[in-house]
């Protein structure tokens, strides 16, 4: 496997994890029995992979490794990427917030958690387009080709601390099939 081959894995899984997110949103919208809970369950996936691990690896590994090779951290599809992250992390903790209101009793919250969830999904699928058709093919590009096994080594190191893809994948395993997807 190669160091990009890892982070277009964690890409295939978060996009599971966001279509389930979509198909509970349209869920919600219908008026179908939604519990806040799975909203909650999402969360957990995005608090913990996409912005614990993912994240992590390309903001600590792979753009590092970049910029040594002559990208620009601040500015240009990096720039971007490091904005989209941020973005990113603000829409779920709004999304962690209205489910929890949901989850104390505010029927009314319903709509802020489908409006968030919306927006979360849109732009990740964004996101993981520009990575997989702009920034991943700009590394392998750019990266020397004797530095990606070492770049395949500090991916893989931060997946240690016991929660990496196989308790993440369980857990969208889970969403999906709560959804019917």
């Amino acid at each position: 496997m190669k160091a990009l081959d890892l982070l277009r894995d964690d890409h295939q899984l978060i996009e599971r994890a966001l279509a389930a997110l979509a198909m509970a949103t349209v869920q919600l919208e219908r008026g179908e029995a939604v519990r806040p809970g799975l909203f909650l369950g999402v969360v957990e996936f995005l608090e913990g992979f996409v912005h614990g691990l993912h994240y992590r690896r390309e903001e600590g590994v792979l753009f590092p490794a970049m910029e040594r090779a002559g990208a620009a951290r601040g500015a240009g599809p990096l720039g971007a990427a490091i904005r989209e992250h941020e973005v990113s992390r603000i829409t779920t903790r709004a999304m962690r917030a209205q489910a929890d209101r949901w989850k104390g009793g505010d029927d009314a919250a319903r709509e802020d958690v489908a409006n968030e969830a919306r927006r979360y999904v849109s732009l990740l699928k964004q996101h993981i387009a520009r990575e997989d058709q702009l920034i991943f093919p700009m590394a392998e590009d750019m990266i020397p080709e004797e530095d990606h096994f070492q770049l395949l080594d500090d991916l893989v190191q931060l997946e240690g601390d016991g929660r990496g893809k196989e308790f993440f994948g369980a857990l969208v395993a889970a969403l999906e099939e709560e959804v019917g997807h």
